[in-house]
């Protein structure tokens, strides 16, 4: 007989076994009414024979040598770097599973069967007698990270943060596929850069360790068949293992990797991976699912409220490569486009630079996909006037920060918030001016007292407290604006907004809500900031009720105009919560960075504080701590808005995202799903529109105003096509005149309170286009000498 022939008869003869295995537990029913299973069931033990068969088969199936399973593997998850090499190289795991688990599947039914009655009825507590709803793809992760146990055994299966670990590890494995579109030759550093793999195995050896050294022990002392030894996969592992794979750290690896395959492929319901012909744990998953479901139609009732969805991997928005490849692009195309990626991580600004000198439309890679740059002020302008529903200012920043996950999609579909910002909170900066140049005041003495010797200052984060107070403010009024708790909860959300996001968008929309459950505070920091936020906001909805919308003393604050202006769903004090919070992020994030850099500047070139400072003293002389008096301090104004130029808040600006084709007057074709943006930085930086341009000028904007015409084209809340910090049109940040007005009042506390000076040398950090002040750059301070 040939191979051929000897492959077909154990094949029908697994087939035959398993169908009578079947038909066995089918009239065996009042095991299973009883929650209960038996060991020696004897349709159990006919599958386990059959599938055994069926596994002999497809291991004399294919040739590897022509086709590999391994190396496509290697291809699409780039294995090597996601699992580690030796899961590849030396697979010893698959044997085990296709030989040792499945012969002894009747033998560990009955301890997984335990394990999933067990999980529901904690998950889901069956005294329930209302409906409730449950995430079912999330809850399965979950249960099948608990009942897949054969990997460790109870009660570490029990493990909550052991099983959030494999979940975890699990979704970061899927996601690192990203590293398979680099060469072999980046790909170490690549998965570095994505991977946290590392810190994965880290974690798991601090529950595995203990487990592994005590029966490495029992080895040591009786022997490979020592009383009692578990029977799992871990045991079975140490029995195989042979030189370096038999460490601590090597056992743990395929333990993740088998817990890998079981959550990914059972969660989704079982879908067969060709491994050597086939799924080598297809008999452990196909019964491990079978009692799942036989539990649930047992216990449940059951029914749909929400639309099934299948999420496909690569949404419809990608690009029309056929179309970007039409347009110039800065470095290198094809695989060699994935390491100018990189760069541009690092060089960002200066790519944009090449770009910007070359070419009036281009392209730069990005992590993810191509982004598109336009640079000239016809491009600029028509980029401006494109319509919402063709080039999307939301969706742009959804794809790029995941806002509708990082902040909650209603803020996307129902931005209500945004026209507070450009009616109440701009009209009422008079009446409210006097509170917020008072917080500023308070804020600086509490975080940089005034003192007769110099004091070293870590600017940056002394700024984010300082804006962080005053803008609260007017947020949330004064005393819960000084909260220690709050304010920290307010800087750490606005980090982890950006930190989040930039991951989150990298994950296919499937995957996206467990990715933000793993990843970002939001649900944490919407908790938090009810504790301090709920109270206030309940007494005024008394208020109101009892008093009407006028309600006598109403505070002038962002918590009363969302109060006006919330209706349904939105007015209940989380959503509220969340706005106050996406303010915060808003405020804090850019003002920050405003800030802090004008501070350097000031700082390193000493001769701008006295001009400044005789400025502050004869306004406010004349008007008081006033926004008028702020409108008058031009050359204030001026410094701020020149720091803006020379550094400001990144090299792009105004970025949309195509939700259609859209076609700029040359012709060139932003094709649908493209990201298209403005460059801010290069156009700044350029001679032919301000002269002289690389050198800082702090009074280059107040000169300019002094001539006819053109004071209020100069001043620092004024857009245009030369200057995008703020963006340019409808969606200019419609927060800049309370900023603007924020940071010329702090400036002239400072130098009126203070003297200054560097002793460091002002660094920045740069992340693709995107820049911040370097968090341990120090300033001196000291009380004002003269």
């Amino acid at each position: 007989m040939s191979k051929k022939d000897y492959q077909d008869v154990l094949l029908a003869a697994g087939a035959q076994l398993q169908i009578l295995g079947m038909q066995e537990s089918l009239e065996d029913e009042g095991d299973l009414d009883n929650h209960e299973m038996d060991d020696n069931h004897e349709g159990a033990v006919l599958e386990s024979i059959g599938a055994g068969l069926i596994g002999i088969a497809h291991t004399l199936s294919g040739n590897d040598n022509v086709l590999s399973f391994a190396e496509a593997t290697r291809d699409t998850l780039a294995a090597d770097w996601s699992v580690g090499p030796g899961m590849g190289t030396d697979p010893y795991h698959i044997p085990i599973i296709r030989s040792q688990l499945t012969r002894d599947l009747w033998t560990l039914f009955p301890d997984f069967w335990e394990e999933i009655v067990l999980d529901f009825e904690e998950s889901i507590p069956q005294q329930r007698v209302d409906w409730t709803k449950v995430r079912a793809y999330d809850t399965e992760m979950k249960r099948v990270s608990r009942t897949s146990n054969p990997s460790v055994g109870a009660p570490l299966c029990r493990d909550p943060e052991f099983a959030a670990l494999n979940v975890k590890f699990t979704i970061v494995v899927m996601g690192n596929a990203i590293l398979s579109l680099f060469p072999d030759l980046f790909k170490p550093i690549a998965g570095r850069l994505f991977t946290n793999i590392p810190n994965a195995i880290r974690d798991a050896l601090r529950h595995l360790k203990p487990i592994i050294d005590e029966r490495m022990q029992k080895l040591e002392e009786y022997g490979s068949d020592y009383p009692e030894k578990p029977v799992d996969i871990l045991s079975w592992l140490m029995d195989e293992a042979r030189g370096d794979e038999r460490t601590v750290e090597n056992l743990s690896r395929p333990i993740l990797t088998v817990t890998f395959a079981a959550i990914h492929t059972s969660s989704m319901t079982f879908s067969p991976l060709d491994m050597a012909g086939m799924c080598p744990d297809q008999f452990f998953a196909a019964n491990e699912l079978k009692a799942m479901l036989a539990n649930v139609v047992l216990t449940y009732d059951l029914k749909m409220t929400d639309t099934t969805r299948d999420t496909p991997i690569q949404p419809d928005t990608i690009p029309d490569t056929n179309a970007e490849d039409s347009i110039p692009a800065i470095g290198r195309t094809g695989l060699f486009s994935y390491l100018d990626a990189m760069q541009f991580a690092k060089h960002g600004q200066d790519l944009l630079m090449e770009g910007y000198a070359k070419h009036g439309i281009f392209r730069v890679p990005d992590k993810r996909r191509w982004q598109i740059v336009v640079s000239g002020p016809q491009f600029i302008d028509e980029l401006r006037r494109a319509p919402d529903d063709v080039l999307s200012f939301p969706g742009a920043a959804e794809e790029m920060l995941a806002t509708s996950w990082t902040f909650g999609a209603n803020l996307n579909t129902n931005p209500y918030h945004l026209s507070i910002v450009k009616s109440q909170l701009t009209r009422n900066l008079g009446n409210f001016f006097p509170d917020l140049q008072e917080e500023i005041k308070l804020a600086f003495r509490d975080i940089i007292p005034p003192t007769e010797d110099w004091t070293k200052v870590k600017a940056y984060g002394a700024v984010m407290n300082v804006v962080g107070r005053a803008s609260n403010r007017i947020f949330v009024g004064a005393p819960l604006c000084r909260d220690p708790e709050l304010l920290a909860l307010n800087i750490a959300f606005t980090s982890n907004v950006v930190n989040s996001g930039r991951i989150i968008v990298l994950f296919p929309d499937l995957l996206k809500p467990i990715v933000t459950r793993l990843l970002t505070t939001t649900p944490k920091a919407v908790r938090i900031a009810l504790k301090h936020i709920k109270p206030i906001i309940e007494e005024r909805m008394r208020k109101i009720e009892e008093y009407g919308s006028d309600y006598p003393d109403k505070p002038v604050d962002m918590i009363s105009w969302l109060l006006d202006e919330a209706q349904g769903k939105e007015r209940t004090p989380e959503n509220l919560t969340r706005r106050l919070l996406a303010f915060n992020f808003a405020a804090i994030h850019t003002s920050s960075i405003s800030f802090t850099g004008a501070l350097f500047n000031l700082a390193s070139r000493p001769e701008y504080i006295q001009p400044i400072r005789e400025e502050v003293e004869a306004v406010v002389a004349e008007e008081g701590w006033t926004k008028v008096a702020m409108s008058r301090m031009r050359k204030l104004d001026s410094f701020l808005k020149e720091s803006q130029r020379t550094k400001g808040l990144g090299a792009l600006s105004m970025a949309r995202l195509a939700l259609q084709d859209f076609t700029f007057s040359d012709g060139t074709r932003v094709p649908k799903g493209a990201l298209v943006s403005a460059v801010s930085t290069p156009r700044h930086l350029d001679e032919e529109v301000y002269p002289d341009a690389k050198t800082f000028k702090g009074f280059r904007f107040s000169d300019m105003r002094e001539e006819e015409g053109e004071g209020a084209k100069n001043q620092m809340v004024a857009t245009s096509l030369d200057f995008l910090t703020f963006g340019h049109g409808k969606h200019a940040c419609p927060g800049r005149f309370f900023a603007v007005n924020e940071l010329k009042a702090m400036m002239a506390h400072v130098v009126l309170t203070y003297d200054l000076k560097m002793t460091d040398t002002p660094r920045y950090t740069h992340v693709g286009a995107s820049v911040t002040p370097d968090p341990n750059v120090e300033v001196l301070f000291r009380k004002r000498q003269a």
